[in-house]
């Protein structure tokens, strides 16, 4: 009676490991989902590995550019679209995976792209793209390719791409001419109170790199992911005095870009006999000034403000549309990145 019993209590057991241990290949995890299986609640995420070329002597051709995708299940199908020799280190296993390529085209620069790839059906699925344009004036093709699980023949992959352009800003030069610059969101400008909370800052995952521009302490340029950072969540950090986005040549320069950010002050020439306290209160900038200094080699001033960094380029226009001015001009901090 014992040995029975004994018996099916291991016998019990082992179903209950087999039944709670195991699982099946394809089944969803977390959501994600593996498109080789047939039965799910959709929509579900499916995983994927960017593929890139990662050689200046490789480049894509015979691309359609229209934003469709291209589901490539062989090496020969993608050496359709390769101009050159892939390395073994980029040789595609297809017994396995498929890969999936995308081109299009538009009157911008892009800055950032992202993608997620959704199963909705059996056999259908949903790239969705989102990309970030820098600028309005340069015609520039874009491609990506991803690598997937493989899909079956019947499989048809739509695309939602979603665009978001570029906002612009402006000052006057000296002659009074008209400075246009793109606002960049993939790249911030970040005034720290002091050198150490700048360090702390730099720590921190929510910035992709970072760094100071020409050893100006405690100021930092920084790259960061514009879907999950943006200028309102670095000022909720008790280390950051001010942030602002990245300014750059517009229209762009396709050789060299001037990344730029204004400081907290502008160089003024106010007109002869105009007394700049006179100027400063009737502005309604008397309180928000923190320090002037004036330079009596060039005649002009140098006014320091207690006030965001993004609200500089405004400023300056205000003072050089009042007609007090001959020119009203603010300072950057920037360098020159070369392609």
């Amino acid at each position: 009676m014992k040995k029975n019993i004994m018996a099916v209590y291991c016998l019990t057991v082992i179903g209950l490991f087999l039944f709670s241990g195991c699982k099946k290949e394809n089944e969803i995890v977390n959501n994600v989902y593996n498109p080789v299986t047939n039965s799910a609640e959709y929509p579900v995420e499916v995983l994927f590995k960017n593929f890139t070329l990662d050689n200046p002597y490789i480049n894509w051709k015979n691309l359609p550019y229209d934003g469709k995708v291209i589901i490539i299940n062989s090496m020969e199908e993608l050496e359709n679209y390769i101009d050159g020799t892939l390395p073994i280190s980029n040789i595609v296993d297809f017994s396995n995976t498929s890969m999936l390529l995308v081109s299009g085209a538009s009157e911008h620069r892009d800055a950032y792209i992202t993608k997620k790839l959704q199963q909705t059906s059996s056999h259908r699925y949903t790239l969705n793209i989102e990309i970030f344009f820098n600028t309005v004036t340069e015609y520039k093709n874009w491609v990506f390719a991803i690598r997937v699980d493989k899909l079956s023949e019947e499989s048809v992959v739509d695309v939602r791409k979603t665009t978001y352009d570029s906002e612009t800003d402006f000052y006057y030069l000296q002659n009074g001419e008209k400075r246009h610059l793109a606002i960049r969101k993939d790249y911030v400008g970040i005034l720290c109170k002091s050198d150490a909370d700048a360090e702390i800052l730099q720590k921190e995952p929510f910035l992709l790199a970072s760094w100071y521009l020409s050893q100006v302490k405690p100021f930092m340029m920084a790259v960061v992911n514009p879907l999950q950072t943006n200028i309102d969540f670095l000022l909720t950090r008790q280390e950051v005095v001010s942030a602002i986005y990245q300014m750059e040549n517009f229209p762009y320069n396709p050789n060299i870009r001037r990344i730029e950010f204004p400081k907290n002050c502008i160089q003024v020439k106010f007109k002869e006999e105009i007394a700049p306290e006179f100027v400063f209160e009737k502005l309604g900038y008397t309180e928000q000034i923190d320090e002037v200094v004036y330079n009596p080699h060039l005649n002009f001033y140098t006014i320091q403000f207690k006030v965001a960094l993004s609200e500089m380029l405004k400023i300056s226009r205000v003072f050089y549309e009042s007609g007090y001015c001959e020119y009203a001009v603010p300072e950057f901090v920037g360098g020159v990145l070369f392609h």
